[in-house]
C-alpha cells in the first residue's frame, strides 16, 4: 500500500504545479505571466484591497503591449477594486486614490509625454513594466520617482527566458540618496513560473548610514528649545522625538538656525517662512509646534498626530477686592439675611407689643428696662447690659440672645482674621462668554487667526505677530490688562514650571480649540511613512508619553496652587448656633407659660405690699 500512496501525493503536488503553470499559460506574453503571479501570491495576500492600473503607450503601440495591459487587468479584477487610466494629465480626487499602482510603459518617449505627475498620498509603491525598456531607460525614469521622492520602485524587464526585477537603494553604501545604481532583486522563470526568492518589495531606509536629515526649526518651547545662541543647543518635545526616530533610522538630524517666522503656503503659490523653505526643498523636515492645517497639506506631507495640545486663553487675575468688602466675607448671604432678620423681628416684637400689648411688652422686654432697642445692639457687641429685666422669661430670653450672639461674635471675629491676612480676588472668569461680557480684546497670532473668524468675540479679535506673542503674554499678569492672549497649553504649563518662584500664568478653564501636532515634510517624501510608524509605535510602547512629561507637569497647568483662600462660613456651618438659639427660645416660652401660670402674679402683690410698708414707714418717719 505504501507505493500507492506515494504515487497518489505526487499526483496532487504534479496537479497542483500543473495547474498553476495551465493558469499562467493563460497569458500570453512573459511579462503577463510575472505580473500575474504577483498579483496572484504577493499583493493578494497582503492587507491591500486596490489596484490601480496606468497604461500609458503612444498610438504607434503594438496590439502585442495592448493585450499585456488587458491580460494584466484581467487577472486584477477578479481579485481586486482597479482602476485603469490612459495618463495622468487630469488630477485624481483625493478619496480615489489607492495603492499599489501597476504603470505600463511602452518606451521613455511615452513616459516623458505622459506628464506623470506624483500627487499627495501617493501610493505604498510602484511596479512600473517596461515592455521594451532598456538599462539607460529605466535609469531615467528611476531619477523621476527619486526627485519626487518615491523610493518603493521596482522594475520588471524581460530578459530573453526571465523575467528581471530590479529595484534601487538611494543610501546604500553612504551615498545618501545619491545611489541609483540598479540592483536585480528577484527574477521569474518562465518555464517553471516560479519566482527565484521572497524578496520583491524591501525597505529602503531602514538604515540611512549616520546620512544627514536637514530639519528646520522654529522655536516654540517646550516643542523646540533653543538653549544656547552660540553652541545652537536645542532641547525639548519634538527635538528629543526626532534624535529618537534618528536612532531608529541612523540617520543624523541637521538643525538650521531658528526661523522668525513658520509661514504660510499661499493659493497662488507664493510661499513664506519655514514652511516655504520645506515647499521649496531646501529642508526635509520642519519642526516647531505646527498644527496639522489642510492648507499645509495641500502641499506638504504630514506624519500622524504625536500630541493633542488644546489651545487655551490666558487671562489675567482678576484685581483683589476691597478691604470694606472683606467685612462682608465671614458669613454667607443666608447667614446675613438671617441675621438682619433676627434684628427685624426683634424691633417689630417690640415696638407692636408696645403699642397694643403692653403687658405682653412687659412680659417679654421687662417693666424696667426703657432702652430696649439699644440694648439688643448692646448684646450683639458683647457690652455689658446695665439694667437686667426682673421678670424670669425676659432674663432667658436675654440670656439665650447673648450666648447666641457671643458664638456669632467669635465666629465672625476669627474668620475675618483669617481673611485679612490673605489676597482675596473678585470671581474669576470663567467662559468665553464671561470674557467677551467683560469686554477683553482677544489678542492671537497670525496662524491662528483663521480658526477665530466665525466666532462670537471675532469684532474684538487683534491679530498680532508671532514675534509679540511673549510681550502680550506677559501684559495677562498685570489685573488692569484688559486683554487675553490666545497659547498653547504646553507652552504655558512649561512657562509657569520655569517661572513657579517668581508668577505663574493663569487659563481660562474654557478650552477654545485642540491641535494636532505633527512633523511636515517634503510632499511624498520618503521619510513620511516611515517617522509616521515609529511615532505609533513609540506611543504604544509609552516612549511617547515619557518624553511629553520630561517638559510638560499637568501640576502646573493653571498655577501653583496657593494657600488655600478663605471661604465664608456657610449657614449649613452655623446651623448648630442658630439650632441653639431656636431651643433657647422654645425654653423661654416654656418659661414664660410657668410665670404667667403660677410664679408672675405673686411677685406682683409682693411688690405692692413693699411699696405699701415703705410708705408707711415714710409717714411714721415723718410724724417723728
Amino acid at each position: 500500500m505504501r507505493p500507492f500512496w506515494i504515487f497518489f501525493v505526487l499526483f496532487i503536488l504534479f496537479s497542483l504545479v500543473q495547474g498553476k503553470i495551465e493558469s499562467l499559460n493563460n497569458f500570453q506574453h512573459p511579462l503577463s505571466k510575472a505580473t500575474g503571479d504577483l498579483i496572484e501570491n504577493v499583493i493578494k495576500d497582503s492587507e491591500i484591497q486596490n489596484v490601480r492600473i496606468i497604461m500609458l503607450m503612444s498610438n504607434e503601440s503594438s496590439l502585442e503591449n495592448v493585450d499585456i495591459g488587458n491580460e494584466i487587468v484581467k487577472v486584477a479584477t477578479t481579485k481586486f477594486k482597479i482602476q485603469t487610466r490612459g495618463n495622468l494629465r487630469q488630477p485624481i480626487d483625493r478619496e480615489k486614490r489607492i495603492s499599489p499602482v501597476i504603470l505600463m510603459v511602452d518606451s521613455i518617449g511615452t513616459f516623458n509625454l505622459s506628464k506623470l505627475r506624483i500627487e499627495h498620498d501617493t501610493p505604498k509603491f510602484y511596479l512600473v513594466i517596461l515592455t521594451k525598456g532598456i538599462f539607460k531607460e529605466i535609469i531615467e525614469i528611476l531619477d523621476f520617482f527619486w526627485k519626487n521622492s518615491v523610493s518603493d520602485v521596482n522594475f520588471l524587464v524581460l530578459n530573453q527566458t526571465v523575467v528581471e526585477m530590479y529595484t534601487f537603494f538611494p543610501f546604500a553604501n553612504k551615498k545618501c540618496g545619491t545611489d541609483l545604481s540598479l540592483v536585480l532583486i528577484n527574477t521569474f522563470d518562465l518555464t517553471t513560473c516560479t519566482w527565484s526568492g521572497n524578496q520583491f518589495f524591501p525597505s529602503k531606509i531602514k538604515n540611512l548610514h549616520k546620512c544627514q536629515i536637514k530639519v528646520g526649526v522654529s522655536v516654540n518651547v517646550p516643542m523646540v528649545i533653543f538653549n544656547n545662541k552660540t553652541t545652537q543647543k536645542y532641547d525639548g518635545i519634538e527635538v528629543t522625538l526626532i534624535r529618537e526616530i534618528a536612532k531608529e533610522f541612523d540617520f543624523v538630524p541637521q538643525f538650521t538656525k531658528p526661523y522668525e517666522s513658520v509661514g504660510a503656503i499661499n493659493s497662488n503659490g507664493s510661499s513664506s517662512g519655514l514652511i516655504s523653505e520645506v515647499y521649496k526643498r531646501k529642508l526635509d523636515v520642519a519642526i516647531g509646534s505646527l498644527s496639522l492645517q489642510i492648507d499645509r497639506t495641500n502641499y506638504l506631507s504630514a506624519t500622524t498626530s504625536f500630541a493633542t495640545v488644546p489651545i487655551v486663553i490666558v487671562i489675567p487675575p482678576t484685581p483683589q477686592i476691597s478691604p470694606f468688602a472683606k467685612l462682608y466675607l465671614p458669613f454667607d448671604f443666608t447667614t446675613w439675611s438671617l441675621l438682619l432678620a433676627m434684628f427685624l423681628i426683634g424691633y417689630i416684637v417690640i415696638i407692636v407689643t408696645k403699642l397694643f400689648a403692653k403687658t405682653l411688652y412687659k412680659l417679654i422686654v421687662g417693666k424696667n428696662v426703657n432702652y430696649p432697642f439699644t440694648n439688643m445692639f448692646i448684646a450683639f457687641f458683647g457690652l455689658s447690659q446695665n439694667v437686667l429685666p426682673k421678670a424670669n422669661f425676659s432674663r432667658f430670653l436675654l440670656a439665650k440672645f447673648l450666648i447666641f450672639c457671643l458664638v456669632i461674635r467669635g465666629l465672625y471675629q476669627g474668620k475675618l482674621f483669617d481673611i485679612m491676612q490673605k489676597d482675596i480676588h473678585e470671581k474669576e472668569s470663567k467662559t468665553i462668554e464671561d470674557l467677551v461680557s467683560k469686554n477683553f480684546i482677544f489678542y492671537t497670532y497670525e496662524s491662528l487667526s483663521r480658526r477665530v473668524q466665525g466666532q462670537s468675540f471675532v469684532h474684538k479679535v487683534k491679530v498680532i505677530k508671532n514675534s509679540q506673542l511673549e510681550e502680550y503674554r506677559h501684559k495677562t499678569l498685570d489685573s488692569s490688562f484688559n486683554g487675553v492672549v490666545f497659547n498653547y497649553e504646553y507652552q504655558v504649563v512649561y512657562l509657569n514650571f520655569l517661572n513657579k518662584k517668581d508668577y505663574s500664568y493663569l487659563i481660562l478653564k474654557e478650552r477654545f480649540v485642540t491641535n494636532q501636532m505633527v512633523f511636515y515634510l517634503q510632499e511624498n517624501h520618503f521619510l513620511k511613512d516611515a517617522m509616521s510608524e515609529k511615532i505609533n509605535w513609540f506611543r504604544d510602547f509609552g516612549i511617547l508619553h515619557k518624553i511629553i512629561l520630561e517638559y510638560v507637569d499637568n501640576f502646573f497647568l493653571n498655577k501653583l496652587p496657593p494657600e488655600k483662600a478663605a471661604k465664608s462660613l456657610k449657614f449649613q456651618e452655623l446651623s448648630a448656633i442658630f439650632g441653639l438659639w431656636l431651643a433657647g427660645l422654645g425654653f423661654s416660652f416654656i418659661v414664660c407659660l410657668v410665670e404667667v401660670g403660677i410664679g408672675y402674679k405673686k411677685p406682683i402683690k409682693n411688690r405692692k405690699k413693699t411699696k405699701v410698708v415703705k410708705l408707711i414707714k415714710t409717714d411714721s418717719n415723718l410724724h417723728e
